[in-house]
Order: structure tokens, then sequence, then C-alpha cells
């Protein structure tokens, strides 16, 4: 039976994700902040709200939930990172100083430049174009010229091109989506994107 885990690591918007996968699955995820919550997963999805750093702080505070995410990974189980949940998959961020990621797509998370008329954070709705019809099993065709909902101040500069599956355009064109084998993951936030979000959602969940 499939087991969905959101992983808490104090950087997520749990609940509306929680309420995202309910709506679009029919079941209940379950929710690990702690190593006795640990258990099986089919699926798992790494939420995140907030700065690289601290996001980065809060999963080397807890090895054994790093474990388990590493070990999901590895064993080729479908995985999700959004928004900042993403971000740390990169090698290297720079939010607040120089700090490792996770390493599991090469790239480095850089801070948007500076644009007459154009605010940072980039906050609200943007168009994604997609630029492979498919990875894996996974069909990223009916998402191109969508809406989706973003916040961010930093983006995700992928080293391999290879690795984007979608980009979005703030003053410079950037990854919106990236996937590497079991892995995707989003810049933008599909629980707060409404029928695209929950279109995005029901797909990962179909891998």
């Amino acid at each position: 039976m499939d087991k969905i885990v959101i992983i808490d690591y104090g950087a997520g918007n749990i609940r509306s994700v929680l309420n995202a996968i309910k709506r679009v699955s029919g079941k209940d995820a379950v929710v690990v902040n702690s190593a006795k919550d640990i258990c099986s997963a089919s699926h798992m999805i790494l939420p995140g709200v907030g700065a690289f750093d601290k996001a980065m702080a809060n999963l080397n505070k807890e090895p054994e939930i790093l474990e388990f995410i590493k070990n999901h990974i590895n064993s080729g189980k479908p995985f999700l990172g959004v928004c900042v949940g993403m971000q740390v998959l990169a090698s290297l961020g720079y939010e607040n100083g120089e700090v490792l990621g996770l390493d599991f797509i090469s790239g480095e998370v850089t801070k948007f430049p500076e644009a007459a008329g154009l605010k940072i954070p980039h906050m609200g709705w943007n168009e994604v174009s997609v630029l492979q019809d498919k990875v894996g099993n996974f069909n990223c065709k009916k998402f191109d010229k969508q809406d989706f909902y973003f916040v961010h101040s930093f983006y995700f500069s992928c080293k391999d091109q290879k690795d984007i599956v979608a980009k979005a355009t703030y003053n410079i064109a950037f990854p919106a989506i990236i996937a590497k084998e079991n892995v995707v993951a989003t810049q933008f936030h599909p629980e707060k994107s409404g029928e695209n979000g929950l279109e995005f959602y029901k797909e990962f969940l179909s891998l």
C-alpha cells in the first residue's frame, strides 16, 4: 500500500500540503518530524518556506531524518522537493553565508540580481515554460504555459542543464521545475497554485 510521507523539519507549509494531498489522493499523508515517526514510504515530499541556511541547519539537527531522506532517494522511490525543499537538494547555497546543501542535484542557490522595477522576493503567479515533455514516467508537458504561485528571493542554478524541466522568468530565466532520476522538485508552491498545483501533486503521486 502506498504511504505518502511529508517531512516536517521546521521549514514547511505542512498543513496546506497535507490538505492538497488528501484532496487529490483521498489519503492522509504521514508527517515525520522525529526519529520515532520514521516509517516505510512509497512517496516522500520535502516542503519548505524560509531560508536555505535555516532549512539545512534544521535538517542537520535531525540526523535520523536526514538519513531517512537520503535512503528514500537512493532507493529510487518518488521524491518531491518544494521551494526551499527544492533548493536544499543543491550542492551549495548562498543565503546568509555559504552553506552546504544535500548535493543530490549539482548546482548552487543564489540570489536574484537586482533589476529596476522588480521587487525581491519574487512573489505571485508566474507562467512556466516546459523544456522536457517527460522525465521518466512524469508527464511534464501538461504543465507548459500554466501559472503557478512563487515566493522566493533565491533561485537554483543547475550545473547540468538537462536537470532543468521547466523555467519561469523574473528578470532572468530560472528553473521552475528540476528533475533527476526519481527526484522531482519545484520552485513554486503547488499547494498554493489552485487546480494546476493539485494536478501537479496528482501527477507526482501517480509515479
